[in-house]
Order: C-alpha cells, then sequence, then structure tokens
C-alpha cells in the first residue's frame, strides 16, 4: 500500500492511503509461481467469477472449485503441499493453463 500527504501553505494536511499492484497489462491471467513449490495463485486483471480445475497428467481431477470470485487483490491460492511433483493443466474460466509442481 501507499499513503501521500500533502500540506498546503497554511500547513493544512491531507493524507490518502491506497493499495498499488504493478502488472503486465497485456496479460489477462497471471498464474504464479510457475514452476510452484507449495502455493499456486491466480490473479486476474478484474474482479471475476469463475470455475477453476487443476488436473494431473493421468486426466485426474485434484482440485476444483465452481463460482470462486477473485481479482487483481484477492487472488484465488491453491494448495498444492499435498500433490506429486510433475506437470498439470490448470482451466480458469474456461483459459487452458499448463503448470509445473516441484
Amino acid at each position: 500500500s501507499m499513503t501521500v500527504r500533502a500540506l498546503d501553505a497554511r500547513n493544512t494536511a491531507a493524507t490518502a492511503s491506497f493499495r498499488v499492484l504493478v502488472r503486465d497489462a497485456y496479460q489477462d491471467m497471471d498464474i504464479f509461481p510457475n514452476p510452484a513449490s507449495d502455493w499456486l495463485y491466480v490473479r486476474p486483471a478484474s474482479v471475476r467469477t469463475v470455475s477453476v480445475g487443476l488436473v494431473n497428467r493421468a486426466g485426474a481431477t485434484v482440485y476444483s472449485a465452481e463460482s470462486v470470485k477473485i481479482g487483481p487483490f484477492a487472488p484465488l491460492a491453491i494448495d498444492l503441499r499435498g500433490l506429486p511433483g510433475g506437470t498439470y493443466s490448470l482451466t480458469v474460466g474456461g483459459q487452458r493453463y499448463t503448470i509445473a509442481k516441484r
């Protein structure tokens, strides 16, 4: 977060605080870190409600969630700690991504 404080000519102060997020505007979705060890984060460019699925190489669903509300300041955190290392297919709102688990 960032706080800005300003003084006018009479030394009257005004303060405002806000959150700042720096991201690649050309990407609709941030999936990070990739490869992941413990947690995988899914952060969209704008607030939306999506279905999420994670499938292993054998085709078994290892994580799924329906109607998850996520946003730039409220990413989805997926716990990968119980999964073996390997390649997985992540589907978020109909878009497919390949992720690696260490």
